[in-house]
């Protein structure tokens, strides 16, 4: 599975009730193909998800200039905020973020 300029991607993000694992998504519109791994962490953050990706194999020869991630509802931070939808000391909220990639290949977080 690869991704090249000009594909659309969809991820998604799915955590457990347990609030303490995540199920992170890539699916290429393009080509119907898909890849999931697992996050184990207890904060998922725009920023955390884009490190992800930059050092995923798959995304290494991939243009991410310009790539906006957008996340509604599904991003989880364990912060003590007010339950929502059963995860216990939870808040979901809604996100965005864009990455830029930078000449020497790493890339740049824009809030």
């Amino acid at each position: 599975m690869s991704f090249r300029p000009g594909d659309r991607v969809q991820l998604s993000l799915g955590i457990d009730l347990g609030g303490t694992e995540g199920t992170m998504t890539a699916r290429n519109l393009n080509t119907g193909q898909s890849r999931s791994f697992t996050l184990s962490n207890n904060s998922f953050t725009c920023r955390s998800i884009v490190e992800w990706m930059s050092e995923e194999f798959f995304f290494s020869n991939a243009d991410l200039s310009g790539m906006e991630l957008q996340f509604d509802d599904c991003l989880y931070s364990r912060n003590g905020g007010t339950a929502i939808g059963g995860l216990s000391s939870s808040t979901l909220y809604n996100q965005g973020c864009t990455a830029e990639k930078e000449d020497d290949g790493s890339l740049l977080i824009i809030y």
